[in-house]
């Protein structure tokens, strides 16, 4: 049996992405950059699945309505030193909501645990730094959000790579 280690995710188009990636080049954490193709907003990890759960997360989230929002990215921040991210101050509504309703109904059908901890939206720009930051932006970055994606991350001798299995909205 082969099994695949997937997520669900904002995944940004390529505007969005480069301009993540140009203002992700403006700090610093003294940490390893992360790749600009995999710059994403997780919105549930789930983990190593057969192909039976998989379709099962598919089926599950096809079913998930999206609340078209804007997300409006000014805080860059950082966890304990693991990570430098971009995030929001103020978490849209419509993306707390999808996250919810996403993390429930895959508990429900897909045998998936919910995470405990409170959810934080944020884009991980680094890993492993240094000095821990934390700042407003003086000038947000926006992105529009009307769908989500399932990711598949695959581990390689260079790194992480992560690929869209499916598009959701």
């Amino acid at each position: 049996m082969s099994f695949q280690r997937v997520f669900f995710a904002l995944w940004p188009d390529e505007q969005t992405r480069q301009a993540i990636a140009r203002l992700a080049g403006k700090f610093d954490g003294g940490g390893r950059p992360m790749p600009a193709g995999n710059l994403h907003v997780t919105l549930v990890f789930v983990g190593n699945v057969d192909e039976q759960r998989l379709a099962c997360l598919k089926k599950v989230a096809g079913d998930i309505e999206v609340s078209p929002f804007t997300l409006r990215l000014d805080r860059i921040g950082s966890f304990r030193r693991k990570a430098l991210w971009l995030g929001c101050a103020d978490i849209p509504e419509p993306l707390r909501q999808l996250q919810q309703d996403l993390s429930l109904a895959l508990a429900r059908d897909c045998r998936y645990q919910p995470e405990k901890r409170p959810y934080v939206p944020h884009i991980t720009l680094q890993r492993n730094i240094r000095r821990e930051v934390n700042l407003e932006l003086d000038e947000a970055l926006c992105w529009k959000v009307d769908s989500f994606s399932l990711l598949l991350s695959q581990s390689s001798p260079s790194g992480v790579r992560y690929s869209e299995l499916a598009r959701l909205s």
